[in-house]
């Protein structure tokens, strides 16, 4: 990660928006989480930055603005507890699927891509909007998220998932 870039990047964006642009939200059948001791779940995470766009846009007047925006896939499943499953059956096995077994042990799930938006006041180079979207976009998306998860989780009878007050996106470049 340059530090430079990023700072190129602070110094030409000014945030404007975060907005849900997708969403889901289910339980598995059969799972009623009020009922289920749900202390036996774990949980896993997803955080990743999808991609990043500049858009133009051009007033009734003609006057162009541009805009940075970053795209952010976050998630939260309740899943079996690793090792209390059952052995997998030997790769060899074709009645096998990974992908089906994935899903089978995958209890509730609650998901969101959000858009974080930045006013852009000049042009910017690609090193300065990747490593922005990859190192600092999170920042202002993570509380929309949190609360947004907590939200989930109440409505659907999941437990309270303590959520950290700060998380690196998984495909975050550097080492932090």
């Amino acid at each position: 990660m340059s530090d430079s870039a990023l700072q190129r990047a602070i110094d030409a964006l000014s945030f404007n928006d975060v907005y849900i642009a997708r969403t889901e939200a289910w339980l598995a059948d059969g799972f009623e989480p009020q009922y289920s001791d749900t202390a036996q779940l774990d949980t896993s995470w997803k955080h990743v930055v999808t991609q990043s766009q500049v858009a133009t846009l051009v007033s009734d007047e003609g006057e162009e603005r541009l805009l940075f925006r970053v795209m952010i896939d976050l998630g939260m499943r309740l899943n079996e507890v690793k090792d209390q499953k059952p052995e997998k059956p030997d790769a060899d096995d074709e009645s096998s699927s990974s992908d089906n077994a994935d899903l089978d042990e995958i209890y509730a799930c609650v998901e969101a891509s959000f858009v974080a938006e930045y006013e852009m006041k000049g042009e910017l180079d690609e090193e300065a909007m990747r490593t922005f979207s990859l190192n600092n976009a999170s920042y202002h998306v993570w509380p929309y998220w949190r609360e947004y998860l907590m939200s989930q989780c109440t409505r659907m009878n999941l437990p309270k998932v303590a959520v950290p007050a700060r998380q690196f996106a998984q495909n975050r470049s550097g080492n932090s």
